[in-house]
């Protein structure tokens, strides 16, 4: 095992395309955003919930618990994976959590315009540095790709915010990206479906790398079906969606239409509240997010989970599977949305 003893080194070129809500130390809402930006330990939670949601539909939850714990630490040991973060380029301000919208109150009297938390906004850059154990360094770079693909980082991720560009810095990052064929960038392409494409190859490498990497390692535990979000095809779908007539030019617009057109909508069609709301709260079941291509396209990722893990009582908000959801998005106007088949 003297292999799994050596440590692996990669430099990562972060960039932020939505205001990236993360305050740091003082983390109330009048706070002035603090020097430390992108803190590890937002991070590596962050990748730690995607290593859960991918290994969740290979293995049962004890078993996962094994493994999650070896590569990223528990109360009975440390985590291998060191993670530092240096800020290059900050622009901090205030995130208006509702954007343009400057009219109207919230339920509870709020006005909208009003609704800010501290924030990096968009164009902030910082230095990832991350050092782990060689045997898991291909987990952990899948589970960051997880991460900078599909979902983002700090408060309001699952509204579009907090969304980040990620890049090798150096010659021994990208090499080992290329022969692990993990690409962080969305090519430029006029097409949803290359892009679809693009994910469903990536993701089904992804989930062998984790089945792998699971059936290499001996744990204890039972195989109980996980309660928790998984990303498989028989727990979640994910949707790409874009202007009928080319992408968005920037992630303002992007986030202001899929709220008002897509998420507002939805709750307007199908007499919702809010989604996600519940006593005690839950998370809520959709995470809509902001990507971009390399020329500057943005467009958005829309994934939904199954709420079938969640007791009686509560409501499922996207139906049996996602059904409702599914069904609203085949019938929207204005916009092309394309399904990613989930392995």
């Amino acid at each position: 095992m003297l292999r799994d003893c050596l440590r692996a080194d990669f430099k990562i070129k972060t960039e932020v395309i939505t205001p990236l809500i993360i305050a740091g130390a003082d983390n109330s809402r009048d706070a002035d955003i603090q020097p430390e930006g992108l803190r590890p330990p937002s991070l590596r939670g962050a990748m730690r919930w995607w290593f859960r949601a991918m290994m969740g539909g290979i293995v049962g939850k004890n078993k996962m618990k094994a493994l999650e714990s070896e590569v990223f630490g528990s109360t009975e040991g440390a985590s291998s994976v060191r993670i530092r973060t240096y800020p290059r380029k900050s622009n901090p301000g205030k995130a208006h959590l509702c954007m343009n919208d400057d009219g109207g109150s919230t339920f509870k009297g709020n006005r909208r315009a009003n609704i800010r938390r501290p924030a990096f906004r968009e164009g902030s850059e910082f230095e990832l540095c991350i050092q782990c154990e060689f045997g898991s360094s291909p987990i952990v770079l899948s589970s960051l790709w997880l991460l900078a693909m599909l979902g983002g980082v700090g408060a309001r991720v699952r509204r579009g915010f907090g969304s980040l560009a990620m890049s090798p810095e150096d010659e021994t990052t990208e090499k080992v990206l290329e022969d692990l064929r993990l690409s962080f960038s969305y090519s430029n392409t006029a097409s949803l479906e290359e892009l679809a494409e693009y994910l469903e190859e990536s993701l089904k490498e992804i989930k062998k790398r984790f089945r792998d990497f699971a059936s290499r390692r001996s744990v204890p535990g039972t195989s109980s079906a996980a309660r928790f979000p998984v990303l498989s095809a028989s727990r979640a779908k994910l949707w790409l969606i874009k202007p009928q007539h080319g992408f968005w030019a920037g992630w303002k617009e992007a986030m202001n239409d899929l709220r008002e057109k897509v998420y507002r909508a939805y709750k307007t069609n199908q007499q919702l509240n809010e989604i996600g709301s519940a006593s005690p709260r839950l998370a809520s079941p959709l995470i809509i997010q902001i990507k971009r291509t390399e020329g500057g396209k943005c467009f958005g990722v829309l994934l939904a989970f199954d709420e079938g893990i969640n007791p009686s009582r509560y409501p499922r908000y996207l139906g049996k599977n996602c059904g409702d959801f599914a069904n609203f998005l085949s019938g929207i106007k204005g916009f092309e949305c394309r399904e990613v088949v989930l392995p």
